[in-house]
């Protein structure tokens, strides 16, 4: 147990910024259900399926990938998600029955930095609810993540960057 815990913290970084922002941003996105776990694998699923589509229709990015996180049920694991891609205003986006459009209101957050395999990138999560309450913050627990690398392209996941925001009520 204690080698396996030793590996796993070994393979990532987690750095708390303390209290930030993040900025308003329109996105194309697609809803996802899954457990924590999945979350990863939710985001490769459909990383060509948007990124695609917005290039077919010509839709101007404007951004990093992002997820946000709608519900986080921690008993049961499970986890629903935006995926989304950040995209310039357009007073006419195409239609879709699967990937919609919507302004991602920017907010007050808690930020911490996260190094490693997106597939674990919920453990920054755990690091801000910690600061949160030894800060006596009030949080609502449903994370923003910003991806700044694209794990198809490999690589030393100690590497990979995301910004991780959980917002504060």
């Amino acid at each position: 147990f204690n080698k396996n815990l030793k590996y796993h913290v070994d393979d990532f970084r987690v750095k708390v910024i303390g209290e930030s922002k993040f900025d308003s941003t329109y996105c194309a996105y697609v809803p996802i259900e899954t457990t924590q776990l999945g979350k990863a694998r939710g985001m490769m699923r459909n990383y060509s399926y948007v990124s695609n589509f917005l290039a077919e229709n010509q839709v101007e990015l404007n951004g990093l990938p992002i997820v946000q996180i709608t519900e986080w049920n921690r008993d049961q694991d499970r986890i629903k998600f935006n995926f989304c891609y950040p995209v310039k205003y357009s007073d006419s986006f195409p239609k879709h029955e699967e990937i919609s459009f919507k302004l991602l209101k920017g907010q007050k957050a808690l930020k911490a930095i996260y190094n490693g395999n997106y597939i674990s990138s919920d453990r920054a999560w755990y690091y801000l609810m910690d600061y949160a309450e030894r800060n006596q913050i009030s949080i609502d627990p449903k994370p923003v993540e910003f991806f700044y690398n694209n794990p198809n392209m490999g690589g030393d996941a100690l590497k990979w960057t995301a910004e991780v925001y959980m917002p504060i009520k």
